[in-house]
C-alpha cells in the first residue's frame, strides 16, 4: 500500500500486524494512495536498510499494479472523504443504506479513526500539499479546503506535521516533476 505523506493507516492486514516501510517518495510522482506490488519485496527492504533514497527509486522502477480496489462501502466512503467536496457522514450513510452508527463503527474498525477525523486529516493533507507545491496565499488555501480561517488551517497542519505552514514554505525544498530542486519561499 502506498500512502500519501502524513497518512494514517492501520498497521495490519486482516488480523495480522504488518511491518511498515517508510520511503521518501517525491511529492509529484503521480501515484495516488493505492494497492500495488513489486517483484522482489525483500530486495526493497535490504536496499532501504542501506539507502532509503535508492530504495525509493527501486520501488518506483518495479511497481506493478496490485489487486483491484475494494468495492467495500467503507473503502468507497474513505475515498470520498479524501476529496475536497467530501459528503457528510449522515448524507453518505443514508445514500449507502447504512445506519450512521454502523458506518462509524465499520470505518473505525477498518481505518483506526472516525470518519470525521479522517475527513479533517484528508483536508489537512490536501492543504499541506498545496502549501508545499504552490505559491498561493495561505488564507486562500485555507478557504479552498474548508477551514474556518488561516489560523484553523495552521493549527491542523502543525498538529499533523509538527510544523506550521509558513515553516514548510521557508525551510523545505522539493523537487519538481522534471527533477529540478526548488526552495519554497513565503
Amino acid at each position: 500500500m502506498i500512502h500519501r505523506p502524513f497518512s494514517s493507516h492501520f498497521d495490519c492486514f486482516a488480523k495480522n500486524p504488518a511491518q511498515v516501510l517508510n520511503l521518501p517518495l517525491p511529492l509529484e510522482i503521480g501515484i495516488a494512495a493505492t494497492h500495488c506490488r513489486i517483484a522482489d519485496p525483500d530486495l526493497l527492504v535490504r536496499t532501504a536498510e542501506r539507502d532509503p533514497h535508492q530504495a525509493s527509486q527501486l520501488l518506483l522502477a518495479q511497481l506493478l499494479p496490485g489487486s483491484a480496489a475494494s468495492d467495500d462501502p467503507v473503502d468507497r466512503f474513505a475515498a470520498q472523504l479524501a476529496s475536497p467536496d467530501a459528503p457528510s457522514v449522515a448524507d453518505w450513510s443514508r445514500r449507502a443504506g447504512l445506519r450512521r452508527e454502523t458506518l462509524f463503527r465499520q470505518f473505525r474498525a477498518a481505518y483506526g479513526t472516525s470518519p470525521t477525523e479522517y475527513r479533517v486529516e484528508s483536508r489537512t493533507k490536501l492543504a499541506w500539499k498545496e502549501i508545499v507545491t504552490g505559491t498561493r496565499p495561505l488564507a486562500e488555501i485555507a478557504a479552498d479546503f474548508g477551514f474556518a480561517d488561516q489560523a484553523h488551517m495552521s493549527r491542523a497542519i502543525r498538529k499533523l506535521t509538527g510544523l506550521p505552514p509558513g515553516r514548510w514554505r521557508t525551510q523545505h525544498s522539493f523537487n519538481t516533476p522534471d527533477g529540478q530542486a526548488i526552495k519554497l519561499t513565503a
